[in-house]
């Protein structure tokens, strides 16, 4: 007798993996050497104290000594400790023509209190007839003590396959069941949902209709009285005939009339324009190559030339106080111009500050002696921008030349 080497210390259902039927004989007694049937159907069914069936076997036809059913699945909920194990069999024909199914033997069987048997499987030298042999995960135990021998060889390992429990089929069949229901009574739900909506949304839309059709005779009625309103107001206010002036007598003196104040207005511009140009004539702006004063057209001051900055030449350009300076010049005759003379609208603002101009109140105009690499990223953003304005001016200027 092997000595028990359990690490368990309560056995349960739930860690039993096998179970071994040896010297299986449908006649009783001890001696099965003569028996008639060596093979016949076989399986088994665990039930618990209460009655309930939790395992039923796969059918199994095998060697009368030793029949081992399938490896049992995972009973991961089966806490019994006590149960009880059927063995039917299938009686063979043609002795038996009707093929009826018997129990060959019953147990009840408490698995604390098994007789441990060995590591391995006890293939022979097993007494007695039908007698279970039970797979844990530390061994194989039995009813009553067995003779056990170390096998010398390897044991062949018995091929196996899994199988389900009769609940697991049961629940399975109900949980299918319940599935099919449960999808019946949600398409007459999604139907019965979609037609109440459908029923809800014409209804809001009649109400909506209704709505949208008192608003507009509400509207329309406003405006009907707001237009015989007017209508009054125009036939109070309309002339008589005695009293009204020929058209074209007014027409021709209103439109000589425009005709005179347009060419005042004009020449005041070209006026203002000249006297700007006189004022910058003396500061270092029209010394630059970005202002010039044609000489041959000095009677008409929209042929000066405007010209666009350019940021690589102030940046060599040694006297950076002197550059400012005109910068800021350059800046003040744009804003004037634009802004008090000729009423250009410019895209960017200007800020006359000296030397130190800045545009749309942000960006300078002018750089510092030692400028940072920020400070030159403002201020050739700032030329960008200036540059802008002045090309909006120069197309004034030229529009006015044509």
């Amino acid at each position: 007798m092997c000595t028990n080497s359990s690490y368990l210390l309560l056995r349960r259902l739930r860690h039993l993996r096998s179970i071994s039927i040896c010297n299986v004989s449908l006649i009783r007694g001890d001696n099965i050497q003569g028996t008639k049937w060596k093979l016949f159907p076989c399986y088994l069914i665990l039930e618990d104290t209460s009655g309930e069936i939790v395992y039923v076997s796969e059918v199994q036809t095998g060697a009368h000594t030793s029949l081992r059913f399938n490896e049992l699945p995972l009973l991961e909920n089966a806490v019994q400790t006590f149960v009880s194990l059927e063995v039917v069999a299938q009686l063979p024909s043609p002795e038996f023509p009707k093929n009826d199914w018997v129990v060959l033997c019953s147990y009840s069987i408490d698995f604390n209190s098994l007789t441990y048997v060995g590591k391995t499987h006890p293939l022979s030298n097993v007494p007695g007839i039908n007698v279970p042999i039970f797979e844990f995960n530390d061994g194989y135990y039995a009813l009553t003590p067995i003779p056990y021998e170390e096998p010398t060889n390897t044991p062949i390992k018995l091929q196996t396959k899994k199988s389900i429990t009769f609940n697991s089929l049961l629940k399975l069949g109900r949980m299918l069941e319940y599935l099919s229901q449960v999808k019946l009574e949600s398409r007459k739900f999604a139907y019965d949902l979609q037609f109440l909506i459908q029923e809800l949304h014409e209804e809001e839309m009649d109400m909506a209709i209704k709505s949208t059709l008192m608003d507009l005779e509400y509207q329309n009625e406003r405006k009907l009285a707001v237009l015989g309103s007017l209508k009054r107001c125009v036939l109070q206010i309309s002339p008589k005939p005695e009293e009204e002036e020929p058209f074209d007598n007014d027409y021709g003196s209103m439109y000589s009339e425009l005709v005179q104040k347009k060419h005042r207005i004009l020449n005041l511009q070209e006026r203002k324009f000249k006297k700007l140009i006189d004022i910058f004539t003396n500061t270092t702006l029209f010394q630059s190559p970005y202002v010039i004063l044609h000489a041959a057209d000095a009677d008409s001051p929209y042929n000066i030339s405007l010209e666009k900055l350019d940021l690589q030449t102030i940046l060599h350009t040694d006297n950076r106080i002197s550059m400012n300076t005109m910068l800021g010049y350059y800046l003040l005759f744009i804003s004037i111009l634009a802004r008090k003379i000729c009423y250009i609208p410019l895209p960017y603002s200007l800020a006359y500050y000296g030397s130190t101009s800045v545009i749309n109140n942000t960006l300078p105009l002018y750089l510092t002696l030692s400028p940072t690499q920020q400070q030159i990223e403002s201020f050739s953003t700032a030329i960008d921008l200036f540059n802008m304005d002045i090309m909006q001016v120069k197309q004034y200027l030229y529009n006015r030349r044509e």
